[in-house]
């Protein structure tokens, strides 16, 4: 179902039509590379098992490993991504499918034979509040409060939805319960915003990749993601802007996210500083 949609409808980017072709031999490039210079080899951690982590990887990582998810390649205990991919291909759930070659697309166009920006994924350790010492030190600024569902909304702040990341500099939180999510299971678009997210937001269903435990295997929380896009349209906090049930609705035609977030920032990540979307 996936690969008739595509092909017989393939959705522009900047005016052209990306062809599953185009895909195909994206992936083949990038399969045949070695992203992380590490002879083949993918590094890994299990972010449910707990406890302070990091991984920052590049655009083309997360492509990397999206493109050996695509193709039927894990490793030897199993990770979240591949069997998301078994679970909602069992359930004819496409959505995840769609999430990842929409990714594919629009960085085959965006980075051919480049690292990218970076995606970094973090959990937090023990609860010893730290942050209680750095209001000595500290300032926090009030928030700026907008309304903008509705005619007449107040106030308004000329601001795209917040769910979908249009905004530069935007940081946005999630409600998710236990697993980043939730009950879809990774496998589709839902009336919550929690199970809608990881379908538009690619990287961050891609990240189910450095998931080994757990039933089913998903990301924990709390955890931040930055430097992550929404690669298809459309997505909403209300479904009914959105013209259905679910919170969000891939397009029938022209799904790719025509607006996507391309300006970056700098972002100090232990002794260096990396490039990542804002």
């Amino acid at each position: 179902a996936v690969a008739a949609k595509w092909q017989s409808s393939p959705p522009m980017h900047k005016g052209q039509p990306i062809p599953l072709t185009a895909i195909a031999a994206f992936m083949k490039e990038v399969l045949s590379s070695d992203p992380f210079g590490s002879g083949g080899a993918v590094p890994w951690l299990d972010f449910h098992a707990g406890g302070e982590k990091v991984v920052a990887i590049t655009q083309r990582q997360v492509a990397y490993i999206a493109a050996n998810a695509l193709m039927g390649n894990s490793i030897p205990v199993g990770d979240g991504l591949s069997e998301a991919l078994h679970r909602c291909s069992a359930m004819g759930k496409p959505d995840t499918m769609f999430s990842l070659l929409s990714m594919l697309a629009i960085l085959s166009r965006e980075i051919p034979g480049r690292q990218g920006s970076m995606v970094i994924g973090a959990t937090p350790g023990a609860n010893d509040n730290g942050w209680v010492s750095k209001l000595q030190s500290s300032t926090l600024s009030p928030p700026t409060l907008c309304q903008e569902i509705g005619a007449g909304s107040s106030p308004s702040c000329g601001k795209p939805d917040f769910m979908a990341g249009g905004a530069f500099g935007q940081a946005m939180t999630d409600i998710a319960g236990v697993v980043v999510g939730g009950g879809s299971q990774l496998c589709g678009l839902a009336n919550s915003q929690d199970e809608s997210l990881v379908q538009f937001y690619s990287e961050v269903l891609a990240f189910a990749f450095f998931v080994g435990s757990g039933h089913p295997k998903m990301l924990p929380v709390p955890m931040v993601v930055l430097g992550t896009r929404v690669y298809l349209s459309a997505l909403s906090g209300e479904s009914t802007t959105t013209g259905g049930p679910t919170c969000g609705r891939i397009a029938p035609t022209n799904w790719l996210n025509q607006n996507i977030a391309t300006r970056t920032v700098q972002v100090p990540l232990r002794d260096a500083t990396v490039t990542v979307v804002a």
